[in-house]
Protein backbone atom coordinates (compact mmCIF):
# COMPACT_ATOMS: atom_id res chain seq x y z
CA UNK A 1 0.00 0.00 0.00
CA UNK A 2 1.45 3.53 -0.95
CA UNK A 3 1.02 6.26 1.27
CA UNK A 4 -1.25 7.77 -0.86
CA UNK A 5 -3.74 4.74 -0.57
CA UNK A 6 -2.90 4.84 3.34
CA UNK A 7 -3.93 8.34 3.37
CA UNK A 8 -7.42 7.29 1.19
CA UNK A 9 -7.85 4.41 3.97
CA UNK A 10 -8.00 6.88 6.93
CA UNK A 11 -9.94 9.67 4.91
CA UNK A 12 -12.43 6.86 4.56
CA UNK A 13 -13.24 5.67 7.67
CA UNK A 14 -13.64 8.72 9.71
CA UNK A 15 -16.37 10.93 10.77
CA UNK A 16 -15.88 14.69 11.25
CA UNK A 17 -17.24 16.08 14.15
CA UNK A 18 -18.18 20.09 14.67
CA UNK A 19 -14.96 20.76 17.04
CA UNK A 20 -12.51 18.79 14.12
CA UNK A 21 -11.44 16.00 14.98
CA UNK A 22 -12.02 13.22 12.75
CA UNK A 23 -13.40 10.06 14.65
CA UNK A 24 -12.78 6.51 13.47
CA UNK A 25 -15.87 4.88 12.58
CA UNK A 26 -14.49 1.50 12.76
CA UNK A 27 -13.40 -0.63 15.63
CA UNK A 28 -12.84 0.77 18.67
CA UNK A 29 -10.56 -0.98 21.86
CA UNK A 30 -11.71 -1.12 25.27
CA UNK A 31 -9.91 2.51 25.61
CA UNK A 32 -12.27 4.25 23.10
CA UNK A 33 -8.97 4.25 20.54
CA UNK A 34 -9.61 3.26 16.95
CA UNK A 35 -8.59 -0.19 15.57
CA UNK A 36 -6.78 -1.04 12.20
CA UNK A 37 -5.54 -3.49 10.50
CA UNK A 38 -3.64 -2.49 7.15
CA UNK A 39 -1.03 -5.67 6.27
CA UNK A 40 1.08 -3.58 4.98
CA UNK A 41 1.58 -2.27 8.69
CA UNK A 42 1.40 -5.05 10.90
CA UNK A 43 3.29 -3.51 14.10
CA UNK A 44 0.37 -0.30 13.87
CA UNK A 45 -2.89 -1.25 14.72
CA UNK A 46 -3.94 1.83 16.63
CA UNK A 47 -5.90 3.91 14.21
CA UNK A 48 -4.36 7.91 15.41
CA UNK A 49 -0.99 6.29 15.06
CA UNK A 50 -1.47 4.64 11.39
CA UNK A 51 -2.75 8.39 10.53
CA UNK A 52 0.35 10.12 11.79
CA UNK A 53 2.22 7.72 9.50
CA UNK A 54 0.21 8.51 6.80
CA UNK A 55 -0.29 11.59 7.13
CA UNK A 56 3.28 12.79 8.69
CA UNK A 57 5.69 9.73 8.08
CA UNK A 58 7.21 7.31 10.33
CA UNK A 59 7.27 7.09 14.35
CA UNK A 60 10.28 6.72 15.65
CA UNK A 61 10.77 4.21 18.16
CA UNK A 62 10.55 5.47 21.59
CA UNK A 63 8.09 7.87 20.85
CA UNK A 64 4.28 8.13 21.17
CA UNK A 65 1.33 9.68 19.39
CA UNK A 66 -0.38 12.42 21.31
CA UNK A 67 -3.75 13.80 20.67
CA UNK A 68 -3.95 17.87 21.35
CA UNK A 69 -7.72 17.23 21.37
CA UNK A 70 -8.02 14.48 24.13
CA UNK A 71 -10.21 12.42 21.69
CA UNK A 72 -8.72 8.94 21.59
CA UNK A 73 -11.35 8.42 18.63
CA UNK A 74 -9.86 11.38 16.67
CA UNK A 75 -7.38 10.67 13.80
CA UNK A 76 -7.38 13.98 12.19
CA UNK A 77 -3.03 14.52 11.46
CA UNK A 78 -3.57 18.27 12.81
CA UNK A 79 -4.67 17.00 16.01
CA UNK A 80 -1.35 14.52 16.66
CA UNK A 81 1.74 15.43 17.54
CA UNK A 82 4.73 12.71 18.70
CA UNK A 83 6.18 12.87 22.17
CA UNK A 84 7.75 10.49 24.65
CA UNK A 85 5.65 8.90 27.28
CA UNK A 86 6.90 10.99 29.80
CA UNK A 87 5.03 14.14 27.74
CA UNK A 88 2.34 12.42 27.28
CA UNK A 89 1.61 11.87 30.96
CA UNK A 90 2.37 14.64 31.99
CA UNK A 91 0.05 16.40 28.98
CA UNK A 92 -2.24 14.34 30.54
CA UNK A 93 -1.71 15.49 34.33
CA UNK A 94 -2.10 19.28 33.33
CA UNK A 95 -5.32 18.70 31.63
CA UNK A 96 -6.59 16.77 34.61
CA UNK A 97 -7.29 13.66 32.44
CA UNK A 98 -5.59 11.28 34.30
CA UNK A 99 -7.48 10.47 37.66
CA UNK A 100 -6.59 9.88 41.00
CA UNK A 101 -3.94 7.33 39.40
CA UNK A 102 -1.82 10.83 39.07
CA UNK A 103 -1.88 12.02 42.20
CA UNK A 104 0.00 10.68 45.62
CA UNK A 105 -0.98 11.08 48.95
CA UNK A 106 -2.96 13.41 50.58
CA UNK A 107 -3.27 14.83 46.75
CA UNK A 108 -5.23 11.79 45.93
CA UNK A 109 -8.66 12.04 46.35
CA UNK A 110 -9.22 8.16 47.04
CA UNK A 111 -6.88 8.04 49.57
CA UNK A 112 -8.20 6.71 52.78
CA UNK A 113 -5.51 7.72 55.43
CA UNK A 114 -3.57 10.76 55.67
CA UNK A 115 0.70 11.62 56.68
CA UNK A 116 -0.02 10.86 59.94
CA UNK A 117 -1.89 7.90 59.33
CA UNK A 118 0.80 6.72 57.77
CA UNK A 119 3.16 7.57 60.71
CA UNK A 120 1.03 5.28 63.19
CA UNK A 121 0.74 2.70 60.79
CA UNK A 122 5.17 2.47 60.80
CA UNK A 123 4.75 3.33 64.69
CA UNK A 124 2.17 0.31 65.51
CA UNK A 125 4.34 -1.74 63.27
CA UNK A 126 7.43 -0.65 65.05
CA UNK A 127 5.52 -2.27 68.14
CA UNK A 128 4.84 -5.65 67.13
CA UNK A 129 1.22 -5.26 65.85
CA UNK A 130 0.07 -7.17 62.46
CA UNK A 131 -0.75 -5.67 59.86
CA UNK A 132 -4.49 -7.09 59.90
CA UNK A 133 -4.99 -5.19 63.57
CA UNK A 134 -3.03 -2.20 62.19
CA UNK A 135 -5.32 -1.87 59.69
CA UNK A 136 -8.24 -2.43 61.75
CA UNK A 137 -7.07 0.52 64.15
CA UNK A 138 -5.84 3.21 61.49
CA UNK A 139 -9.10 2.02 59.57
CA UNK A 140 -7.27 1.19 56.29
CA UNK A 141 -6.92 -2.40 54.40
CA UNK A 142 -3.99 -5.23 55.99
CA UNK A 143 -2.68 -4.83 51.92
CA UNK A 144 -2.51 -0.59 52.49
CA UNK A 145 -0.58 -1.62 55.84
CA UNK A 146 1.81 -3.54 54.24
CA UNK A 147 2.35 -1.30 51.04
CA UNK A 148 3.33 1.45 53.55
CA UNK A 149 5.47 -0.98 56.15
CA UNK A 150 7.34 -1.93 53.09
CA UNK A 151 7.91 1.46 51.65
CA UNK A 152 6.10 0.88 48.23
CA UNK A 153 3.25 3.37 48.67
CA UNK A 154 3.74 6.65 51.01
CA UNK A 155 7.53 6.30 50.71
CA UNK A 156 7.89 10.04 50.90
CA UNK A 157 6.19 10.37 54.23
CA UNK A 158 8.99 10.32 56.33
Amino acid sequence: MTMEELREYVRARVRITPSGCRNWTLCLDKDGYGRAFVASFPETNRAHRLSRIAFHGSISDGLVVMHSCDNPQCVNPVHLSLGTQLQNIADSRDKERGGAYFYSGQENPKCVIDDDGVRRIRTLKRSGMTHSRIGAEVGCSKTLVTLVVTGRRWAHVI
